[in-house]
């Protein structure tokens, strides 16, 4: 046997991948992970929850305004540029009119949300209806009395049993309802 001299370090063999097959690795991953998650982002859900408890606020902010001043306040959705306001309502005038906005409680600026600036691209529906069937000429705003019941805009003697609107994003949804008689709001 010949003399050689002891090998501790093992021959060099190609370790690891090269970066083309790391590249294709990855490419399909995202392929396949593109198609297994749903559209949207996963922070829709909860950023429309989020707005949903706004409207829902706004709404029951108006209802108990409406009680503790004695004064009819009115809930004003305004699909074109997505907004929902809270304003004072003149009854005095034939058709009644808006007096003013209201104020935030808590930020004390005019209770306006703009759904743009919580959630872009958020779509706004609304559904409402009568207690006596009848017909209102706007959905998109709704009143309530001093003693804290929901009347339609136009005309304004029509009572509201039911008010809907639902918040759309992508997959998600929400619905703020109000039930007309007992003033109650919920998001579902």
């Amino acid at each position: 046997m010949p003399d050689r001299p002891l090998q501790l370090i093992p021959p060099l063999r190609q370790a690891g991948f090269s970066l083309l097959e790391l590249t294709l690795v990855a490419l399909i991953l995202v392929i396949i992970t593109a198609i297994a998650l749903p559209g949207g982002d996963s922070s829709d859900g909860p950023r429309l929850e989020s707005l949903a408890r706004q409207f829902a606020e706004a709404i029951r902010h108006a209802r108990s305004e409406s009680l503790i001043r004695s004064r009819p306040v009115a809930i004003r959705l305004r699909q074109a540029n997505r907004k929902i306001k809270v304003k004072w309502v003149d009854t005095s005038t034939s058709p009644w009119s808006y007096a003013g906005n209201l104020t935030h409680p808590v930020s004390k600026s005019d209770y306006i949300i703009e759904t743009d600036r919580t959630l872009p691209g958020v779509s706004i529906e609304h559904q409402l209806t009568t207690r006596d069937g009848r017909s209102c000429d706007s959905e998109k705003a709704i009143w309530f009395d001093r003693q804290g019941a929901a009347w339609c805009k136009n005309p304004n003697d029509v009572a509201v049993s039911e008010y809907i609107i639902t918040l759309r994003r992508g997959q998600h949804s929400r619905r703020i309802i109000l039930d007309g008689p007992s003033g109650r709001v919920s998001v579902e």
